[in-house]
Formats: structure tokens, sequence, C-alpha cells
């Protein structure tokens, strides 16, 4: 019995995850020993960019790797490396050594271990917080934000996809299953993660799929522990209704919200500089004009992705928090998704103008490279 499929199928499946893994890969060194970060928080935060590079995938597997590299190297990410202990080398071997025969059964199973991982994650979670105490990890928020984010784009590209692509897969049930319990996973770890849940709805009744009537059930009990999560972490009776401008004028910093914040000029101006400081000012330009593109070309995945980025940047705009920019990474995930598709037009349109295809195609992605490039200098320059 062959452990491994097709030789046809391995390189299929070789070429879809070696970007993301490679991005990955890159990022996990630079935790490790620039970073000073330890093996296991290293490890944690490189699947997230691993997670962000399968999310890009679709459109090029340059472009993948650059924009994985982009979050990974972000003054919000970044300031999760460091720890109390140096890095050895060979505790940082041993998940390099596990990951070769998780790849091997990856190869050999393909999409019929979503499900399972899924809810491997959930079980790692659950003795995650028994050793730590406590829920409310940071890393574990991103890492499950990621890849719910995968799994939702993927949904809906394969149901609405573009009149010009390949033909595409159903939509696996599965994923609607593995979806709910990243959600479940999130919620337990941070209330916030439940700002999630409208794009996910939304995602579903797009994708046409009508998961049993329990189901949402589930979601709905999810969303009651989500939301009362917030009011009590983040509302308070001395605060919720403070004048937001008056907060501002008095340059006051609190971790709660103030239910005005919105309406304030300032707020939005804040929110700018916010995503300014972790994507630059030509950056923050790509991300609109990807989103204008990805409407066009993904009607659907525009509109979700562009609801998750709502829900996330309308608690920016109440919450006076210090740690707003940490918060709000699944916000940076999907604003440089937004400028990966922004990108990768910008490649197309050269090849359409000038008819090459391949030198001036990897020539723009070069360009995209210096961003990340960039972005690393400034944080080795700054340690």
């Amino acid at each position: 019995m062959r452990f491994l499929p097709a030789d046809g199928v391995v390189r299929q499946r070789l070429l879809l995850w070696t970007p993301a893994l490679t991005a990955g890969l890159l990022a996990w060194i630079v935790f490790l020993f620039p970073g000073q970060t330890p093996w296991l928080r290293a490890t944690g935060m490189a699947l997230v960019i691993v997670a962000m590079g399968m999310l890009l995938r679709r459109f090029g597997g340059a472009l993948a790797l650059c924009s994985s590299l982009v979050l990974a190297f972000s003054p919000a990410f970044w300031t999760q490396t460091g720890g109390s202990a140096r890095p050895e080398l060979l505790p940082a071997l041993v998940p390099a050594v596990l990951a070769i025969p998780a790849g091997l059964l990856l190869l050999r199973r393909g999409g019929r271990l979503l499900l399972p991982a899924v809810c491997a994650l959930a079980l790692v979670s659950l003795a995650f917080w028994n050793l730590q105490g406590q829920a409310g990890s940071l890393r574990l928020t991103a890492l499950a934000g990621a890849w719910l984010l995968v799994l939702l784009v993927d949904l809906l590209l394969r149901a609405r996809p573009h009149p010009v692509d390949a033909v595409q897969d159903i939509p696996h049930v599965e994923q609607v299953w593995a979806m709910l319990v990243l959600l479940a996973v999130g919620i337990v770890n941070t209330s916030l993660f439940v700002l999630f849940v409208p794009a996910v709805l939304a995602g579903i009744l797009l994708a046409g799929i009508r998961p049993p009537r329990w189901f949402w059930l589930l979601l709905a009990l999810l969303c009651v522990v989500g939301l009362n999560g917030i009011a009590d972490r983040y509302l308070s009776s001395d605060w919720w209704l403070y004048p937001a401008a008056r907060a501002d004028q008095e340059g006051l910093v609190l971790p709660f919200l103030m239910a005005d914040g919105w309406r304030e000029a300032s707020r939005w101006l804040a929110l700018l500089e916010l995503l300014r400081n972790q994507l630059t000012i030509p950056g923050g330009l790509l991300a609109l004009v990807g989103l204008a593109r990805l409407s066009r070309w993904y009607p659907a995945t525009g509109i979700v992705t562009l609801l998750a980025w709502g829900c996330q940047a309308f608690f920016g705009l109440l919450y006076f928090g210090r740690d707003s920019a940490v918060l709000l990474l699944p916000l940076h995930m999907i604003s440089i998704a937004w400028m990966t598709v922004a990108v990768r037009a910008i490649s197309d349109w050269v090849v359409v103008v000038t008819g090459n295809t391949t030198v001036l195609t990897w020539l723009v992605t070069a360009l995209y490279l210096l961003l990340p490039a960039w972005q690393l200098l400034q944080r080795l320059q700054a340690a």
C-alpha cells in the first residue's frame, strides 16, 4: 500500500502549500533568533503566517509569500516576539521534525483532514489554557482568525467563482463545521472573536449552504457568550456614555468602549493612522484598490471581507485602549489581503499592456517584496 497518492497529486499539493510553508519557515527563523522569541510561541506565530499564505495562494505563490511576510514583520504582529528565555537550537528543531510526518499525512489525505485538524486545534487549545491557567492568548486569537479567514474565503470562491475561472469544486459542508469550531475556540479565548460572526453568517448564506437547525442554535449560543464577554470586559458604566470628543481632548487612554466614538472625526483619523503605521501610506492605498478590484472580480468575497473589516474597524472606533493595534490584527490581515489583490491586478495590467508575461511580472513582485524587507529592517534597527 502506497503511503503517498499519485505523483501528480503530490506535485499539485506541494505547489499549493510551498509558498505558505516557505513564508512560515522564514518568519519562524526570524522570530526565533533576531526576535529572541521562545520556540513554542514562535511556532504558533509562524502558523499564522502559513495561514496568511494559504489565504492568498489563489493570487499567486510569490505574492502570497510576500504578503505573509508583510504581516509577519508588521509592527503589531512583531510586538508578540521576544520573551524571558533565549531560544535554543535543539528545542527549536522539535516542531520542524514533527512537521515531516504531518506534511506526509497532509499529502496523502488532503482536504479530508480539515475537520479533524480543526478539532485537534480545539483540543490543543484546551491543553494550552489548562497549562497557562486561563484563556486570552493573542497568538491563539491570530491563529484561529487567520484560518477562519482561509476557510471563509475558500468557501466563497468555490461557491461564487469568477466566470473566467476554472470549474470550481462545490463547497464542502465540513468547512462550515470547521468554521464553527474555530469560532468556538476564538470566542472562548477572547470575546472579541465574536466580531467575525456577521461575516461568517453572510458567507454561509451567500455560499448557499443550509446547515441543520442545531448549527444555528450553536452559532447563536456562541454569539451570546461572545457579546456577554465583551460587555464584561470592555463596557463600563462610568465610561460607556462619556463623550468621545472630550476623551480625545483630555488624551484619555482607557481599555473601555465609548458609545459615540464612531461619530468623532478624530477617531476615524486615529484608525487611519493605525492602518498607516502597519501598512504604510502606499500600502493603504493599495488596499483600497484591492478592495475595489476584489468586489468586481468576486463580489461575494468582497462583501464578506468588507463586512469582517467593518466590524473590526467599528470596534476600533469605540475602543480607547492602548492595545488597539494588537487587538485589531484581523483588520490588518484583511487589509493585507486587499493589498495583494491590488498587486495582482497591477501585474495583470502590466502583462496586458506590454505582452510580457515573465520579466515585468516578476519585477512587480520584486517591488512588492521591498515592503516586508523594509519592515524587517525597521524591526531589527529598533531591537
